[in-house]
């Protein structure tokens, strides 16, 4: 089985729409009610998964997390077919942090950041069990 790696927004609605901006397809949808929300969205082979609460912040295990570090401690990588037309397409609105360049790996790709303030890589596909790829 895949990992899977689910992130915490306390805007289910803001994600949705930035992520369908940025090519994602919404997979599945739960509006919060009784239950929390939950949001799968899909491009490709890469799917997110986001949990809509305001929970996560209360539980010990992040409030552990949350005291031994500042900022975000991860980057999601989103490969994708070509990443130079991909780029031109959604660079007026997806938040660019870093733009598109070649890095020493080889890998061509731009970084921006999503509602959450979840840092995204977007590169084209490669083989991350190679470590000639490795940034």
């Amino acid at each position: 089985m895949p990992a899977l790696i689910e992130l915490h927004t306390n805007d289910l609605s803001a994600v949705k729409s930035y992520y369908v901006d940025m090519g994602f397809s919404v997979a599945w949808d739960r509006q919060p009610g009784a239950t929390e929300g939950y949001l799968a969205l899909q491009m490709d082979d890469n799917v997110l998964c986001f949990r809509g609460d305001n929970r996560a912040p209360e539980q010990p295990q992040y409030q552990q997390i949350a005291a031994a570090t500042t900022g975000p401690l991860a980057q999601i990588v989103i490969m994708v077919q070509d990443v130079e037309t991909y780029y031109a397409k959604v660079q007026s609105f997806a938040n660019i942090t870093e733009p598109l360049a070649m890095q020493e790996s080889g890998q061509l790709d731009f970084h921006c950041t999503d509602p959450n303030g979840n840092h995204v890589r977007f590169t084209n596909r490669y083989d991350p069990l190679d470590p000639s790829t490795a940034n």
